[in-house]
């Protein structure tokens, strides 16, 4: 499974396990260059919805992450 798809899936549990939100595409871009990473997971969108912190959001989801995947590394 390609890498992007895979954190995409994971992105999408991670929506409907924690808020109840049902969604089949989440958005993966490249970084832009004044950011640390190779990729960026486009969940801004969901905030309104979820009406939480984005710190507190990023830093759940990426321990989400962590926990749900081994062989991902998260940098918040």
């Amino acid at each position: 499974m390609e890498i992007k798809s895979e954190i995409s899936n994971l992105a999408s549990n991670f929506l409907n396990k924690n808020f109840s939100i049902k969604t089949d595409y989440i958005e993966i871009q490249n970084t832009k260059k004044d950011f640390v990473g190779d990729i960026t997971i486009v969940l801004f969108p969901y905030l309104k919805i979820i009406d939480q912190d984005k710190s507190d959001f990023g830093e759940e989801f990426g321990e989400y992450i962590k926990k749900n995947h081994l062989m991902f590394m998260i940098i918040i």
